[in-house]
This record gives structure tokens, C-alpha cells and sequence, in this order.
């Protein structure tokens, strides 16, 4: 498969990036050449292929994939029964995030996903995958979270550190499962993460400090937790001396 770049095809990058997706149409039982396959179909952008590949990679990356789909129930549910402001702020930011990927960025860009993928027309053309909408979504989430966590520092530094290790996972899930190209999940996620700055000033400095207030309130489990180990910490160590 040849890869759309700014730079020559002869160059290093572009023969490595190459090598990468190559190597996933390998894992998916494909190369370039070869038809796709007739026993794969696409749930909300997530290429099945059957029968199941249950070997833990394979199937690790094929679970993450439909993680983003769940995500606006439970920013739903949380502000529902919490009135947890920040998860409805993250609620819009999914709307915004997805609207940019399906009506404005896709279209524009119209780069294909590559043959391992199973989103497809009815004809049989491959739908775009620049960006990719769930990796800009999670990416975008977690940048987000990862600043409001970085306000309780330091007793939020083990939810700062899980944040950042997290960031890579869906853009792995999504080029091993074979619905993007490994171009289009890096580029993904270096936009993601400028707009997940841009989100978060935009939270800290133009939305009402009451609204920040009521949500800095109820803060997330993960912090509160990190805060309790923290205090059980340190007064285990004042007890010792």
C-alpha cells in the first residue's frame, strides 16, 4: 500500500511507515494484493473478522476499538445522578471531536483506510480514515482529564501518570485491528492533542469559575483515590516516627 506523504516515497519514514501497515495485513490474513476479505464486516468503524481471532492481542485490540462508544453513557449517567459539570463539558467535547472527524475532516482529507479494513461503501470503496473519530475522541479526553488532574498534583500523580500511559492504547487498537493506516492514528492523535489543550484552556479560562467550582467539588473516583493512599501515606509514616 502507498502511503500519501509530503516527502519522496523512497524515504526512510515512508518505507518504514509502509513496513508497519504491512505488517498489519499480515496479522489481518491480507497483503496488498489480495482481495479483501469476504468473512469481515464493520460495527460502528470496527472491522470483525470471523472466525474470531482469540489470541490476546487480536482480541485486546478488537474490545478497545468499541471502548469509545460507551464512553458518552457514562459522561451521560455521571451527569445525570452526580450534576458533575466537567462530564458534560466532556460530553460536548466528544460531540465537537466527532463532528469535526465525520463532517469536515474525512471528507476533506478523503484518504482511504487501508484494505484491512471492513468500513466500506456498499460498492465496496473504502470509507476515509483520516482522521480517525476514535482516536481523536479519546485522545481529546484524556489530555483533558490529564490537565484537571494535574490541579490536585501531587497527591493526583498516579492518575497523571495512568492518563499519559493510556494515550497510546487506542491508536495501537486501531492500526493492529486494521481500521487505520499507522500515518493516520499518529497524525490523529498530535491533533488530538492540540485540541485537547485548546479544550481545557478554554474550560479553565472562558467558562465561569461557579461552574468549575461545582465540578472541582465532586472530583473524579481515580483522584480521590490517589488522595486517600496519599493521606493513609503519610500518616502511616507519622505513626512510625
Amino acid at each position: 500500500m502507498v502511503l500519501k506523504a509530503s516527502v519522496s516515497e523512497n524515504t526512510p519514514l515512508v518505507s518504514d511507515l509502509e513496513a508497519l501497515d504491512r505488517d498489519s495485513m499480515v496479522r489481518s490474513g491480507l497483503d496488498s494484493a489480495e482481495p479483501f476479505e469476504k468473512d469481515a464486516f464493520a460495527v460502528g468503524q470496527v472491522t470483525i473478522r470471523l472466525p474470531l481471532d482469540y489470541r490476546p492481542l487480536p482480541m485486546l485490540a478488537l474490545l478497545l476499538s468499541f471502548v469509545p462508544w460507551s464512553l458518552p453513557f457514562l459522561f451521560i449517567a455521571d451527569l445525570a445522578f452526580s450534576g458533575r459539570f466537567s462530564s458534560g463539558y466532556a460530553l460536548s467535547m466528544m460531540l465537537l471531536a466527532s463532528f469535526l472527524s465525520e463532517c469536515l475532516l474525512k471528507p476533506l482529507m478523503n484518504e482511504p483506510r487501508p484494505v484491512t479494513s471492513a468500513c466500506r461503501t456498499e460498492d465496496g470503496k473504502l470509507l476515509p480514515g483520516m482522521p480517525s473519530g476514535h482516536v481523536l475522541n479519546c485522545q481529546t479526553l484524556l489530555v483533558f482529564f490529564t490537565g484537571q488532574a494535574c490541579e490536585q498534583l501531587p497527591a493526583s500523580e498516579l492518575v497523571v501518570v495512568l492518563l499519559v500511559l493510556l494515550m497510546p492504547v487506542m491508536p495501537w487498537a486501531r492500526w493492529y485491528n486494521g481500521d487505520h493506516s499507522f500515518k493516520q492514528v499518529t497524525v490523529t492523535a498530535a491533533l488530538a492533542t492540540v485540541l485537547g489543550l485548546v479544550e481545557f484552556a478554554a474550560y479553565m479560562f472562558l467558562l465561569p469559575e461557579s461552574f468549575r467550582e461545582a465540578s472541582n467539588a465532586q472530583e473524579d473516583p481515580l483522584v480521590n483515590l490517589s488522595i486517600a493512599r496519599a493521606a493513609s501515606g503519610a500518616g502511616f509514616l507519622a505513626k512510625q516516627r
